[in-house]
């Protein structure tokens, strides 16, 4: 009797257990049955709408999760299918169909079934290993090895062929330290481009990476991240929480940056000629720097349904600067020489709010329309004094501005997609007011600046594996200095092709015209004097100049082996340039902003490597030759260069382990100056445990002398050559920790897209 009992209550138990452990799976494909690889998957509950869990099915289409006795929705989504939505059990599904959508941009798979490329960009769908061992989305963005994209983990710094990238998250513009800080599970796909389009050209944006994420769970989420290289003052800090409730999402961010580098050695030697004087200068100075920033934003969204979304959003950004240099100087006048000690000391402080309004809504037959209206002040205090002094003098000359101004703006856009080909329309307007008040000089001034760009674009298939994308835009640009306005009106156009040879080669060729509009403090009329020597004003005559870009690029893709060679021009018709000339009524050499003749640079770029060797390795090398030349009045120049670098990483269970190397040095020219860029020397580990991320970063090892800095001018009137490098950063360990916690209801945002704009306080310095 005490058996059949015990084996009743055994039933029982196993019953419950069944109940509790059902198995829910299946298999997605194509109305020719071909899988449905890497879709995303949302299943929620289908009595109330709360989720149960979020997955992405293998690359056969097949997926699986453990759930209880219940129904469920099931809703399914990739790119280039129509979404599906199916109402289940807890039970085997078979296979469940997705057709390929009509109205969908063809794609050229180009990678495997991870990587696609469309008109202009790649979409990449991040390997679930990949993302288990990254810490962080800078770091799972460092394994995609995309084409132009370099990511420095060490400096948390993202650029695209030397230029600074949009980067957003579900298509919202965020700033770095929230970009970098993305918790990898968390992202669904990446879409990069190399190609700013229509929309970005007039930022001089050189692309743009959209980090697009999952559904979150219930509640919210919150990350905290700390670092700091203990033997130098080196601090950043990262704080973002998150929570939403029914229709609404409530978020706060701050990030703390601070530095105190007490070690910042300087040796320039300068020459000034002209038939009335002639100076020689060779300085020595220590030049330490602290700065604190802050970053606040809060943000409130509003989403009513999967076609509406509302985000308001408050964000300040404080600094403080301080920069005092001590050292000597030599001074060579007309045969005669005497030294002197030099103390300079700056400082800055600023303060700017912002407040930003953002509205999307998808109508019928595949439209879209977005609004943006942003609004920004700025107050911020200059000052800035340098002193010599001999055994018997003392020369002071100071410098201080208080500047107080405002930017207003905002952006419409409309886009539809038809069959195969999607089109967008778009007007952006600002207005920026800055004033200014030379304390010093008792001189006030008031510019304004007003920008309204209209801008249409297309871009689609034009048949088997061809895409192309074209835009063109109008920008009229008005400055006024109280008294005279000046207007302009420009030009923007861009167009690219790309052809998927085969699965391993595809070529694409893309151009671009822009014009560059002077800043406002380029046509300051304010003359500021740097010392007993020189000095430095705007030019009321500049006149905006255009630049012509033009590439090819040849990829090679095939089982994690890849290469590209992209030769590329660029042209500059009538640039900005810099240029010193002798003032006899002033005695001084006064630098100016003026229009030449031209500058254009020829380079060839080329970078092979391999991905997932061994499953463990990812190596990157990278060459560039590069010939600049320019020419003006009454100089011509031209720069021959040649520099290479190497990035790896190895990855095993939790650990990451990457290093970044340049080899030879960037060298560039523009104008007469010739600038030689920072030797990227890095090597990185970070380990994931949880919810933990442990990481450590060494800056230039074995380099006491850290990050150096040199420029040099051919300028026959103003010659020079100036190096620093930061002592502090040499040989410098930075150890980092970061803490992720997640909660929460599903709450999937809409894209938002638009330019934020910006603020010019056109203040000469």
């Amino acid at each position: 009797m005490a058996k059949k009992s015990f084996l009743t209550a055994l039933l029982v138990v196993m019953a419950v257990l069944c109940a509790e452990a059902q198995n829910l799976n299946g298999r997605l494909a194509d109305e020719n049955g071909e899988p449905v690889a890497f879709a995303n998957i949302t299943l929620k509950m289908a009595a109330n709408d709360s989720l149960v869990a979020g997955l992405t099915s293998d690359e056969n289409g097949a997926f699986s999760v453990d759930v209880k006795e219940g129904k469920y929705i099931l809703i399914a989504s990739a790119i280039g299918y129509e979404r599906l939505t199916v109402r289940c059990g807890a039970t085997a599904l078979g296979t469940l169909l997705m057709p390929k959508t009509s109205e969908q941009l063809d794609e050229v798979v180009v990678e495997g079934s991870r990587v696609t490329e469309e008109a202009g960009r790649f979409v990449v769908l991040p390997d679930p290993k990949e993302a288990e061992v990254s810490g962080r989305g800078l770091t799972l963005l460092d394994m995609q090895q995309l084409p132009g994209l370099e990511v420095d983990v060490a400096l948390q710094k993202i650029t695209i062929d030397g230029g600074t990238p949009i980067l957003q998250i579900n298509g919202k513009e965020v700033p770095i330290e929230r970009f970098v800080n993305v918790r990898p599970e968390q992202i669904l796909r990446i879409e990069y481009s190399n190609s700013p389009g229509i929309r970005y050209l007039d930022r001089n944006a050189s692309g743009v990476i959209n980090l697009v994420l999952k559904e979150s769970d219930d509640g919210g989420n919150v990350m905290a991240r700390i670092q700091s290289a203990f033997t130098t003052g080196f601090v950043d800090g990262y704080l973002m929480a998150a929570h939403h409730k029914g229709k609404s999402e409530f978020s706060l961010q701050y990030n703390l940056s601070h530095r105190n580098y007490k070690n910042v050695p300087y040796v320039m030697t300068d020459s000034y000629i002209a038939e009335e004087r002639t100076v020689e200068r060779s300085q020595e100075l220590s030049f330490p720097f602290n700065y604190i920033t802050h970053n606040i934003t809060g943000e409130y969204t509003y989403q009513p349904n999967d076609s509406t979304m509302f985000v308001a959003t408050l964000r300040d950004y404080i600094d403080n600067n301080h920069w005092y240099g001590t050292g000597t100087i030599d001074e060579t006048e007309n045969g005669t020489t005497i030294q002197m000690g030099m103390n300079k000391q700056s400082d800055r402080k600023g303060n700017s709010p912002t407040l930003d309004l953002f509205f999307t809504h998808k109508m019928r037959n595949k439209q879209k329309i977005e609004l943006n209206a942003v609004g920004q002040y700025s107050h911020s205090d200059y000052y800035n004094n340098m002193i010599y002094r001999d055994s018997e003098n003392e020369w002071q000359y100071p410098t201080k501005v208080i500047n107080k101004g405002y930017a207003i703006g905002g952006e419409a856009v409309y886009s539809k997609q038809f069959k195969k080909v999607e089109a967008c329309v778009g007007l952006q307007y600002q207005h920026n007011f800055a004033s200014n008040d030379y304390v010093i000089y008792e001189t006030q001034t008031e510019m304004t600046k007003d920008n309204t760009y209209l801008y249409t674009s297309i871009r689609g298939n034009l048949g088997g594996n061809v895409m192309c994308w074209l835009g063109t835009g109008a920008k009229l640009f008005a400055v006024t200095d109280g008294i005279d306005t000046k207007r302009y009106l420009r030009n923007l156009s861009t167009a690219g092709l790309f052809w998927s040879i085969n699965q391993r080669w595809s070529v694409t060729v893309n151009t671009q015209f822009v014009p560059y509009l002077p800043s406002l403090s380029d046509l300051s009329p304010v003359l500021q004097r740097v010392d007993d020597v020189e000095a430095i004003r705007g030019n009321e005559s500049l006149r905006p100049y255009n630049t012509l870009y033009g590439s090819l690029q040849l990829r090679y893709n095939n089982k994690g082996w890849f290469a590209s060679m992209i030769p590329s021009y660029f042209r500059y018709f009538s640039p900005t340039v810099r240029v010193y000339q002798y003032d006899p009524e002033l005695g001084l050499f006064v630098g100016t902003p003026q229009n030449t003749d031209y500058y254009q640079h020829f380079q060839l770029k080329a970078e092979v490597g391999v991905k997932q060797l061994f499953d463990r390795l990812n190596i990157t090398l990278n060459a560039k030759l590069k010939k600049d030349e320019a020419k003006g009045e009454e100089f011509y120049h031209d720069n021959l260069n040649f520099s290479s670098g190497i990035k790896a990483q190895f990855v095993w269970k939790q650990l990451v382990v990457g290093c970044n190397f340049d080899f030879l040095p960037d060298k560039s020219l523009f104008g007469e100056v010739i600038s030689i860029g920072e030797m990227s020397q890095s090597i990185y580990a970070e380990y994931n445990w949880k919810s933990l991320n442990a990481s450590l970063a060494w800056h230039c090892p074995f380099n006491k002398k850290g990050y150096m800095y040199q420029t040099s001018s051919l300028s026959a009137v103003h010659p020079y050559c100036h190096t620093n490098w930061t002592s502090n950063n040499g040989n410098m360990v930075v150890l980092g920790l970061t803490w992720k916690f997640n909660y929460g209801k599903a709450f999937n945002k809409s894209q938002k897209t638009l330019w934020n704009g910006g603020y010019d306080d056109g203040m000469v310095k």
